[in-house]
């Protein structure tokens, strides 16, 4: 049986680790069989799927495969710029770029820890003064420190009538940057733009609708 292991740490809030073990194969005929999971639950096709929604360390399996995995992030969203009125634009946030690392090695799997930190969305702001107040910054997924960094999306910003940029400039093999926060590029006072949405996988994210 060969196995492969695969992990993927995702969106704003979530860690996602998978392990995927092949089909066992005999005299050239498939054979279906139940996968045993060193973390998470089958998925089918071989795949399992786990979810860390908190914390910072979490112990790998002991089937981790050193030369056979992949580790995916998604970097937290900004928050849109707020207006109470004249003087100011709301605008969106961007949404957190989309990174990729494969072949992760730990020295023991079973014993050795992987560190991580879990990107969160910018704070939500309120303007109650007219003239504008600037979203917040997500925060950064991480995965063994500087291994992999998938950037956070920008808050909405002030002065300017442009949204908040979207996650870029990570570390990992691959990578996908957010989408640009909506811009209210009619400077309507009191408006609800778009926030930028996350990269993945298959492309950037969109921009947000202005």
């Amino acid at each position: 049986m060969k196995m492969k292991t695969e992990y993927m740490f995702s969106l704003k809030f979530l860690v996602i680790f998978a392990l995927v073990c092949a089909g066992l194969q005999m005299s050239g005929t498939q054979v279906a069989q139940a996968t045993t999971c060193g973390f998470g639950s089958d998925i089918g096709g071989g795949q399992c799927r786990g979810y860390l929604t908190s914390g910072t360390s979490q112990t790998s399996p002991a089937d981790w495969n050193n030369s056979d995995n992949t580790i995916e992030a998604i970097g937290g969203g900004g928050s849109g710029k707020a207006t109470a009125g004249a003087g100011s634009s709301a605008v969106g946030g961007g949404g957190g770029e989309w990174r990729e690392i494969s072949n992760f090695s730990v020295a023991t799997p079973g014993t050795t820890p992987f560190n991580y930190t879990i990107g969160a969305g910018g704070a939500a702001v309120f303007d109650s003064g007219g003239g504008g107040t600037a979203g917040n910054a997500g925060t950064p997924t991480t995965f063994n420190t500087n291994s992999l960094i998938a950037n956070p999306g920008l808050g909405g910003p002030k002065p300017g009538i442009n949204g908040g940029a979207g996650g870029s400039g990570g570390t990992g093999t691959l990578g996908h940057n957010g989408g640009d926060g909506g811009s209210n590029t009619a400077s309507i006072f009191i408006a609800a733009m778009g926030g930028g949405g996350a990269g993945g996988s298959t492309g950037a994210g969109s921009n947000g609708i202005t």
